[in-house]
């Protein structure tokens, strides 16, 4: 076995901890596309909407 899991606690926490990022990652990625530079919430061309409303 790559792990011991006869020490309860710290097997708890090593499960819980990579369980954890492996769920988190996803939503990380997400956020990180969401908010970088040029993504969805921070866009970086200003489009002037006025010009295209006759």
């Amino acid at each position: 076995m790559p792990f011991n899991y006869l020490d309860t606690g710290a097997f708890t926490k090593r499960f819980i901890a990579y369980l954890g990022v492996g769920f988190a990652l996803p939503w990380i990625a997400v956020w990180w596309t969401w908010h970088r530079p040029g993504g969805f919430k921070n866009p970086t061309d200003k489009i002037d909407w006025s010009i295209h409303m006759k």
